[in-house]
C-alpha cells in the first residue's frame, strides 16, 4: 500500500533553523506549524553519498532557498505524486527527508521571505549586505580622520538609497545644540528630530552616528532597507528579527524623520524630546554654497532659487532640479492647496502630500527657551504664498476668510494666517476707499475716523530705494512694495508720504534702520505718516503709539523719525470677502 499512497506538502520558502535527522512523523507530530505549511525535500543521495556537500548546505541555513537545495542534490516531494513515482527505488532501511519549515513571524521590514521567484532577490540581498558590511567596515577605519566640529567635512557612504561616494556634510549652527542635548540629557530616552523634507535632517543623522562611534557607543543604525548592529571593532550584522532587535536595542533612541505619522509611528508617544529642524536662511545656504558648492552653482541661482522657493537645500544645490521645475512643482501644488488645509488646520500639515513644498515648518531659535520646541508654520516663499491665496480666493473663499478669523488661535497655524492676513491687505489697500483709521498716541485716547485713500493703485516691486526714486520724484501714485528686508519697518508705501506696516499682532515695534533706508523718498516738509494695518479684532485695543526700536545707539533717535504720525487702520473681511 505504500505504492498507492500520496505524500502531503505545501511548498514554502524559509530554511530549518536548526538543521538534524529525526523522525519526520515526530516533527509532523510536535511541530507548533500546520503541517501543511512545511516543505519536504528527498535527501538521500545528499545525506548518504556525499556528507561534504550536507555540511556545506548546513552553514547556509540562515539564508539557503529553494534553489539552494536543488543545487546540492535535494529533490521537492510533491504532493500529486504517489510514493513509487518519488522513490522508484524504496530504501531498504530508512528514508531521509529535509523538513523545511516556515519562516519564523516578524514584523515590518524585517520580514524576509524567499520562494522559487525570489533567487535572484536573495543573490542581491547577499550583494547588499556584504556592501553594508563595507561600507560600515570603511566608516570605522576612517573615524580618526573624521572631525565633527569642523564647519564642513567629508563621511564615507554609509548603507542609505543611493549612496555609493563619500558625503560632504555642513556643520549647521543647530546640530551641535541637537548633539549635546541628545548626548548629555538624562530625562529622556528618546529624540526626535523633525522638520521640513530637505534640509539636512538625515545630515544630521549621519553625524550623530560618527559621533556615538567615535565614543565607543555600539550602535543599531535603522533605515528604511536595512537594520544593522555596529560596534566599534568594526563588527556589524543585519538584524533581522524583532526578537533580536529588541534584545540590542537599549539605550537612547534617535530618530530623525520628515513629520508624517505613517513614518514616526508611535515613536514620540512615549517618553520623546521632539526637536524641530529650521529650513534654512538665504545666509546659511551661501556660507554653505562657499564651502562645498561654489564650482557647481552660480550664487545668483541660489539667491534664484531661494526666492522662489525657501530655504530647502536638497532643491537648491541640485542642479537637476532648475528654477524651472521648481517652479512647476511650486505652481502644482498650490493648485492642490484644497479646503482641507483649511477645514484641518495645524494637523493636516503632517505629512501632507502637498504641503511641505509650499508651506515650512519653522521653529524657535537658541536665543529662546528651550530652542527648537516649538512649531509653526510659513509660507515657503511669497511666491508660494501668493499663488495659493490666488487658488483659495478662487475656489475658497469664504473658508478662506474663516481660516483667516480662526488660526490666530492655533499656536501652528497663527504665523501663516498672518502671512494671509497680509496678502489679502496688500490686495484690499491696492483697491483703496474708505478705512476706518485711529490716530496712535501716548495716551490712547484718539476717536475713530475714516479716511480716503486712493483708488485702483498699480502695485510695483522694488528691490532699492533708486528702483522707484525717479516715479515719485513724478508724484506717481503707485502701489510700491518692497521686496528686500532693508525696508523691515514697512510692507508697503504710496506717495506722498504713507508708509504701511501690516501686523496680526498687538504690539509692533518700528526698526530706526527699516525707516532710514525709505527716507530717500520721503517729503520731510510735510505730515509723513505710518499705518499699522491691523485685523478687525485687533483694531479697537490697538490705541497706543508703537515703540520706535534702535541697533547699538541705545535710545537714541533721528529727529524727523520721533515726528512720524502713527495710525491703526482696520480691515474688516466681512466688508470685502464678496469682492477678494
Amino acid at each position: 500500500y505504500i505504492v498507492e499512497m500520496s505524500l502531503f506538502f505545501v511548498a514554502l520558502t524559509h530554511p530549518l533553523p536548526n538543521p538534524s535527522l529525526v523522525d519526520i512523523a515526530e516533527v509532523m507530530k510536535n511541530t507548533k506549524d500546520d503541517v501543511f505549511s512545511l516543505t519536504l525535500w528527498k535527501i538521500e543521495d545528499l545525506y548518504e553519498e556525499n556528507a561534504p556537500k550536507w555540511e556545506e548546505l548546513t552553514t547556509l541555513v540562515r539564508s539557503y532557498t529553494e534553489t539552494d537545495i536543488e543545487k546540492f542534490g535535494g529533490k521537492k516531494l510533491s504532493s500529486t505524486k504517489k510514493f513509487i513515482e518519488e522513490f522508484s527505488v524504496v530504501p531498504e532501511n530508512r528514508v531521509h527527508i529535509l523538513v523545511q519549515f516556515p519562516p519564523p513571524a516578524t514584523a515590518g521590514k524585517r520580514k524576509l521571505e524567499y520562494s522559487d521567484e525570489d533567487n535572484v532577490k536573495k543573490d542581491k540581498l547577499m550583494d547588499f549586505q556584504e556592501k553594508n558590511k563595507n561600507m560600515i567596515k570603511l566608516l570605522i577605519e576612517n573615524l580618526d580622520s573624521i572631525d565633527t566640529n569642523q564647519q564642513a567635512f567629508n563621511v564615507p557612504p554609509l548603507p542609505l538609497p543611493g549612496e555609493v561616494d563619500k558625503i560632504a556634510i555642513y556643520n549647521r549652527k543647530c546640530y551641535n545644540y541637537y548633539r549635546n542635548l541628545i548626548l548629555n540629557n538624562e530625562s529622556h530616552n528618546r529624540f526626535l528630530i523633525t522638520g521640513n523634507p530637505g534640509i539636512g535632517k538625515i545630515y544630521f543623522g549621519r553625524l550623530m552616528l560618527v559621533e556615538l562611534l567615535k565614543k565607543g557607543n555600539k550602535v543599531i543604525f535603522d533605515c528604511k532597507d536595512c537594520t544593522l548592529y555596529i560596534n566599534l571593532r568594526g563588527e556589524s550584522f543585519t538584524v533581522d528579527s524583532k526578537k533580536e532587535y529588541l534584545l540590542l536595542a537599549q539605550g537612547k533612541f534617535i530618530m530623525v524623520s520628515s513629520h508624517k505619522r505613517d513614518i514616526i509611528g508611535d515613536f514620540d508617544k512615549q517618553k520623546c524630546k521632539t526637536l524641530y529642524m529650521q529650513t534654512w536662511n538665504e545666509e546659511e545656504l551661501l556660507k554653505c554654497w562657499d564651502k562645498l558648492y561654489k564650482v557647481k552653482i552660480s550664487e545668483e541661482t541660489i539667491k534664484k532659487k531661494f526666492r522662489l522657493c525657501g530655504g530647502v537645500p536638497r532643491w537648491i544645490f541640485d542642479n537637476d532640479m532648475s528654477y524651472k521645475k521648481i517652479y512647476k512643482m511650486i505652481v502644482s501644488a498650490s493648485e492642490s492647496f484644497d479646503q482641507n488645509i483649511l477645514d484641518y488646520q495645524a494637523k493636516l500639515f503632517i505629512g501632507h502630500e502637498f504641503s511641505h513644498k509650499i508651506i515650512h515648518i519653522h521653529t524657535n531659535s537658541e536665543e529662546t527657551k528651550d530652542p527648537y520646541t516649538d512649531a509653526f508654520c510659513l509660507f515657503a516663499s511669497k511666491y508660494a504664498a501668493s499663488k495659493c491665496l490666488d487658488h483659495l480666493k478662487k475656489h475658497n473663499k469664504e473658508k478662506l476668510r474663516t481660516f483667516i478669523d480662526s488660526a490666530r488661535n492655533i499656536k501652528e497655524m497663527s504665523a501663516l494666517q498672518g502671512q494671509l492676513f497680509e496678502l489679502l491687505s496688500h490686495e484690499i489697500l491696492r483697491w483703496g476707499g474708505k478705512f476706518l483709521v485711529r490716530k496712535l498716541t501716548e495716551r490712547g485716547a484718539e476717536p475713530e475716523e475714516f479716511e480716503e485713500f486712493e483708488s485702483d493703485l498699480k502695485e510695483i516691486f522694488f528691490w532699492s530705494i533708486d528702483e522707484i526714486t525717479g516715479d515719485i520724484q513724478q508724484g506717481q501714485k503707485n502701489y510700491y512694495r518692497p521686496d528686500s528686508d532693508t525696508f523691515e519697518s514697512i510692507d508697503s508705501y504710496v506717495y506722498p508720504n504713507k508708509m504701511f506696516q501690516i501686523t496680526v499682532s498687538r504690539r509692533h515695534g518700528v526698526k530706526q534702520d527699516g525707516l532710514r533706508a525709505i527716507k530717500e523718498v520721503l517729503d520731510e516738509d510735510s505730515d509723513i505718516n505710518i499705518y499699522f494695518v491691523v485685523p478687525k479684532d485687533k483694531f479697537g485695543n490697538f490705541k497706543t503709539k508703537q515703540p520706535y526700536e534702535n541697533k547699538g545707539d541705545g535710545k537714541k533717535f533721528d529727529v524727523w523719525i520721533n515726528k512720524i504720525v502713527q495710525y491703526a487702520l482696520c480691515i474688516d473681511f466681512d466688508k470685502y470677502c464678496g469682492e477678494l
